[in-house]
């Protein structure tokens, strides 16, 4: 009967669940897990070694716990999810746990939110205090310093300890309790009754909850339609006064043609009345415009010779200095008052302009030169750093190892980091060195990799052949044993 009655409420609470969630939960699209299971960096957290780490911890704990699973999981982005609805349903759909004794660490590194989600029967190990805890000890400290990697190792190997030393101290108190059960059983069957009336006041709070959602979401609605009437109205009034001042403006240059053509009017008057004395001063004095044509031409002529004589003055102060790559842009100077002259200003002139531009000539190749052999200069010092910079890099290391491939790496970076002209004048023995070393860690490291796959894969293939006699069934396959969570678990950001 206490079975029945467990039983019975416990598939109510599921069904409210799966209703809550379907109605006011936004599924986001959950990616597969990936063959290793235990860990699934598809926001590309960890190295390869750190991977390796994290899988032997887990798999270790599996396989020594009757099929207890820790996931851990690494995205770049909930696609808009909460937090909490995407763990769960990564959960389910991996089917964490053997009889739900599972425990998922999501960490999406682009919202910048962490949770433990933990599966029904694991909730009696690690609570949602507990796991709150424990991130804020071991993970909350270096996720907030993006060090993404460190923070899910140290979250890891603590809840595995915690779940190792909770389980062993609870398997030496079972049989005591197995012994205190059937007394209680009374008592449960009494409670039971109890629980029933319980669940159907969540199912009445639920509904509640889930209308007030509903009417909050409305009311949130309603808000952006009032603000959109507003910003409407605020946009009619803007333009209410755009049109008002650009009435303004086209009255204001009314007006100002009106105070031209005013001003046309006079001078037009102004040269009526001037022209007709030009012609009376014709008659009287026929002479008169020539004499006026020669003092127009006499002033333009005695401008021509101040200004000429201003340049012969410019000129006058460079002309005679030798040629020097410190006086390129005196002279520059010179011969560009020069050039801005008319033909008839330049013909006042006494400077030899000849002998300036012959002169500016020489001092600009010597100041070619100058520039080339302060570049070279430049080009070998950098070498000469990049160099030094690499030896004490790569000092030390005589032969290309896997482990030495980081610290060449930025040895080559230097060397890439280097201008064309700078490459030149690097010893070339010492790339040569460089560069072999380099591609001997890089092959190093291949071969490394292609040997734990390998490894990897001979691995699975035993497991899959001894999955038969193993007393959890296909926990060391990599994948779930098909466990749930009834969302316990908790969450941070950082």
């Amino acid at each position: 009967m206490r079975k029945s009655i467990k039983n019975l409420s416990i598939t109510v609470l599921i069904l409210l669940a799966t209703f809550v969630f379907s109605t006011v939960a936004y599924a986001a699209e959950i990616p597969a897990a990936t063959d290793e299971f235990y860990v699934n960096d598809f926001a590309d957290v960890f190295t390869a070694e750190e991977e390796e780490r994290l899988l032997d911890n887990a798999v270790t704990l599996a396989e020594e716990s009757d099929g207890i699973q820790v996931v851990v999981t690494t995205v770049e982005s909930l696609d808009g999810d909460s937090v909490e609805n995407y763990a769960v349903e990564m959960y389910n759909q991996y089917e964490i746990g053997k009889d739900d004794m599972g425990l998922l660490i999501l960490l999406s590194t682009g919202d910048r939110q962490i949770r433990v989600e933990v599966g029904r029967a694991m909730e009696a190990y690690i609570n949602d205090s507990k796991a709150g805890r424990f991130m804020d000890e071991y993970a909350i400290p270096y996720l907030s310093e993006n060090k993404f990697n460190e923070g899910l190792i140290n979250l890891q190997e603590a809840l595995i300890d915690e779940i190792v030393a909770t389980v062993e101290a609870e398997s030496e108190s079972a049989q005591t309790t197995q012994d205190s059960e059937f007394a209680s059983s009374a008592i449960d069957d009494i409670f039971g009754g109890i629980l029933i009336a319980i669940v159907l006041i969540v199912i009445v709070l639920a509904v509640i909850t889930l209308v007030k959602k509903i009417i909050a979401k409305s009311k949130k609605k309603q808000q952006e339609i009032d603000s959109l009437r507003h910003q409407l109205e605020n946009t009619k009034s803007d333009f209410k006064q755009e049109t008002n001042n650009l009435k303004g403006v086209i009255n204001s240059l009314l007006a100002e043609k009106g105070t031209l053509k005013t001003a046309y009017d006079t001078l037009k008057n102004k040269y009526a009345t001037l022209n007709d004395r030009y012609e009376r001063v014709k008659i009287l004095y026929p002479e008169a415009d020539q004499k006026v044509s020669d003092m127009i031409k006499e002033e333009i002529r005695q401008k021509n010779m101040a200004l000429a004589k201003k340049v012969d003055e410019i000129i006058g102060r460079v002309i005679n200095l030798q040629a020097s790559k410190d006086i390129v842009q005196d002279v520059k100077i010179a011969l560009d008052s020069y050039s801005r002259l008319t033909k008839e200003q330049r013909a006042f002139v006494e400077s030899d302009i000849s002998r300036l531009k012959k002169l500016y000539d020489e001092s600009v190749e010597l100041k070619k030169e100058y520039d080339r052999i302060q570049e070279e200069k430049r080009r070998k010092k950098a070498a000469a750093d990049a160099l030094s910079s690499i030896n004490s890099v790569i000092a030390g290391i005589t032969i290309g190892k896997s482990m030495h491939l980081r610290k060449l790496k930025d040895a080559m970076a230097i060397y890439n980091n280097l201008d064309a002209g700078s490459k030149e004048f690097f010893d070339k023995s010492a790339l040569d060195r460089l560069n072999k070393l380099y591609g001997d860690a890089k092959r190093d490291k291949e071969e490394e990799e292609e040997r734990r796959r390998r490894r990897k894969e001979e691995e699975r293939r035993r497991r899959m052949s001894s999955s038969s006699n193993s007393s959890f069934g296909g926990g060391s396959h990599f994948g779930g044993f098909g466990g749930s969570s009834g969302g316990g678990g908790a969450s941070r950001g950082f």
